[in-house]
């Protein structure tokens, strides 16, 4: 919101990224854009994979960690049925 009203180099300067990796708000923002790529990619793997995710899939699986979301992608190289992601999901409750 600052770039509508100040210069982009003057923004720049102030918030540096050496600086910004630091902030807390900062870190959580980059975290919650790493948890929204993972989570769209493990969909697109499952989808592609054991078929269609229902809603309800999807529910549970935004619910996963960033680290079982890792996880997860790597199990699925092994699910060749919707049983062997039901029996992983429910060793990760």
């Amino acid at each position: 919101m600052a770039s509508l009203k100040f210069d982009k180099q003057l923004i720049r300067q102030y918030l540096r990224e050496d600086i910004m990796q630091e902030a807390p708000l900062y870190q959580e923002i980059i975290q919650e854009g790493m948890k929204r790529g993972k989570l769209e990619l493990v969909l697109r793997l499952l989808n592609r994979q054991i078929g269609a995710v229902s809603a309800a899939l999807q529910s549970q699986i935004q619910s996963l960690s960033i680290t079982q979301l890792d996880a997860l992608s790597e199990a699925l190289l092994d699910f060749s049925a919707q049983s062997d992601r039901a029996t992983w999901l429910q060793s990760q409750e």
